[in-house]
């Protein structure tokens, strides 16, 4: 259990250091302008700005939000979103960014002329995003568009940012070779001096895949080149992030004193640069090199500091991590009820399937406490459903005591006829005993093996029967009960393939609480999450048994309409929306939503299939039209054309 634990533990800490590295791939280009209205790269007004995304992106942000446009200038507005998007990513704001990124979506849309290359850049944009929030697989197809428009059109330096963004992807899907593949690619295309994107610049991408395949030693030379870079165009709040992955890599090697100094380097230029999710990811990792040193007190003092950095910026990966450390330290110092504390925060943070690495610790932590206890039958329930491999392993533990069991009597069967031969010229009169003691071990042989027979049968059927139960809750969102957005999205895409192949209507709706968030800050998460089972059960009565409905994710709900216009739905969706103002009046604190002056409305988005019209494309069309009824004024519905 504790290699697992380890090996868990490296695939988090790889993530977290590539989520930190990604965001650069998605950068604009840099470069003279064409004086066609078609842009290749930013206008003259622009790139300065754009060049303080690698140095400080928090004043970038600032600098972005004092310039206004007028309604006519949409490719200047493009461009002020599209900036606030990437500089929201290197800040490790996802959220924030797609914001951004919608806003910027909605001026491209209004322009006369397309703005391909402004289009693509969004999308890669998108991708860090989503890479960002734990989503490599949504992010995928958005780069591949890039890239395609990218090589089709020779835009190199586009292309080049793509090939990094892929491989970033990929490295955080697990699949190093392409990773690998794509940013050496990257790599050889890039020009030598170039002060933004630069062999130096891809040099960074290069090691972190080599630190994920375990290859410290390799990642060093290109962590070394990409410093250099970073450091000859000042690019700080980049250099901070390779001098960070640089020191990793030396501590893993066993460098662990020129480790420690390069990461509080990386720590003092992230806090110069107000990069303060450089500076938690730092804390984070200083905590656990003075662990190793054995100051448990330093290492609180830096975990709680990064809390407060994660906890701000609602980062729920790093926040989950130090949370699960500081258990773990509060468990090793047997404060079982301050690790518990921490524990229930984490649990609260878990909303995704690409959280399951922190639920593996959560359940692994709790057993712990519970065995400190002495409770063990709750330790066993958490062991249960924490260490679903456990059960693999258990397998061959057991396999391999069966065969120790049999070589064991395979030489106790050997030794025992030696034995008798000896004893043969000796007493004759002990051939009986002999023969029972040979019976004997024999029968007990046989007990073994039938009793390790049922075992590994008890152990197949509980691996089988756990299975089952956790595709069906990878599936199922735990609060509302409805299906998740992994299995909605399955749903989502078969019935699309039906439509485009009977050729039926086929309409989609994304539905969001309006000002869900006062609910919550008001009354508390428990009373915002009733009103969200009572949408659900509103949502679940008002719906055909035809129709897919889903959760997927916050207030944010889905629901599909086969054979049905988009006409036909609003009516549907119109009902639903009248009666989900009734559920204010309904709830057990109706009392309270009327003294806060609360309520309880919707806003939808809805949209028809098109005619080979992709699943994503048909999701962004009543993505857009949600936020075109938000921006109306919420509680409505509005068609995307």
């Amino acid at each position: 259990m504790l290699k697992k634990s380890c090996v868990y533990q490296w695939n988090w800490l790889i993530g977290s250091c590539v989520r930190r590295l990604c965001l650069v791939s998605s950068l604009g280009v840099f470069g003279h302008v064409s004086a066609e209205d078609y842009l290749t790269n930013y206008t003259d007004e622009f790139q300065p700005l754009a060049a303080q995304l690698f140095s400080n992106p928090d004043r970038l942000s600032k600098d972005l939000a004092l310039l206004s446009f007028e309604s006519s200038q949409q490719t200047e507005s493009a461009q002020k979103y599209l900036l606030l998007g990437l500089a929201n990513n290197k800040l490790v704001l996802p959220e924030e960014a797609l914001i951004q990124i919608e806003q910027g979506f909605e001026q491209l849309a209004a322009l006369n002329q397309p703005q391909p290359w402004l289009k693509h850049s969004f999308n890669l944009a998108k991708a860090s995003s989503f890479d960002l929030i734990g989503d490599s697989k949504q992010a995928l197809p958005l780069v591949n568009k890039a890239l395609d428009w990218a090589e089709n059109n020779s835009h190199q330096r586009l292309y080049i940012q793509a090939l990094v963004m892929r491989g970033v992807l990929y490295n955080n899907l697990s699949d190093s070779a392409k990773a690998l593949a794509d940013t050496q690619l990257a790599y050889s295309l890039a020009p030598v001096n170039d002060g933004f994107v630069a062999k130096g610049y891809i040099a960074g991408f290069i090691a972190l895949v080599y630190e994920y395949r375990r290859e410290a030693k390799l990642s060093i030379p290109y962590f070394e080149e990409a410093v250099a870079y970073h450091r000859e165009y000042n690019r700080w709040r980049d250099l901070g992030d390779v001098i960070y992955g640089l020191g990793r890599a030396n501590r893993n090697l066993g460098n662990v004193d020129l480790g420690h100094r390069l990461i509080k380097e990386s720590v003092e230029i992230a806090r110069r640069v107000n990069d303060f999710q450089g500076v938690g990811y730092g804390l984070k990792e200083l905590a656990s090199i003075v662990i190793d040193g054995g100051d448990i007190e330093q290492a609180e003092h830096l975990y709680l500091e990064a809390l407060t950095i994660f906890e701000q910026s609602e980062n729920i990966f790093t926040l989950s991590d130090v949370l699960l450390s500081l258990a773990n330290l509060e468990i090793n110092r047997d404060d079982l009820q301050a690790a518990e504390k921490y524990l229930a925060q984490v649990e609260n943070k878990i909303k995704s399937d690409s959280m399951n690495s922190y639920l593996f610790k959560l359940h692994k932590y709790r057993a712990n406490i519970y065995e400190r206890r002495g409770e063990f039958e709750k330790a066993y329930y958490h062991i249960k459903e924490g260490y679903p491999p456990q059960l693999n392993l258990l397998r061959k533990q057991y396999t391999e005591h069966f065969e120790h069991l049999k070589n064991q009597f395979e030489l106790d069967k050997r030794d025992s006829q030696n034995r008798l031969l000896q004893q043969e010229n000796i007493i004759s009169t002990n051939n009986l005993e002999a023969e029972k003691r040979k019976s004997h071990l024999l029968y007990l042989l046989i007990g073994l093996v039938i009793v390790i027979c049922i075992l590994l049968s008890l152990i197949l059927y509980r691996a089988k029967q756990s299975k089952r139960e956790f595709e069906k809750l990878s599936q199922i969102d735990e609060l509302t009960k409805l299906p998740n957005r992994r299995r909605i999205m399955d749903l989502l895409s078969r019935q699309v393939d039906f439509a485009h192949r009977d050729g039926v209507n086929f309409s989609l709706a994304v539905i969001d609480m309006d000002f869900f968030k006062k609910i919550n800050d008001h009354l508390g998460h428990s009373f915002g999450d009733e009103v969200l089972c009572a949408f659900a059960d509103l949502c679940m009565s008002s719906v055909r048994k035809t129709d897919i409905l889903g959760r997927i994710g916050g207030e944010e709900f889905l629901i599909a309409f086969p054979q049905t216009s988009v006409i036909q739905a609003k009516t549907i969706l119109d009902k639903l929306r009248v009666a989900t103002e009734l559920i204010a009046k309904t709830t057990k604190l109706k009392d309270l939503m009327t003294k806060h002056q609360l309520t309880v409305s919707i806003s939808i988005g809805v949209a028809e299939l098109r005619h080979t019209e992709m699943q994503n494309e048909l999701m962004s069309r009543a993505d857009s039209a949600l936020y075109q009824a938000k921006n109306n004024g919420r509680n409505r519905i509005a068609i995307a054309p």
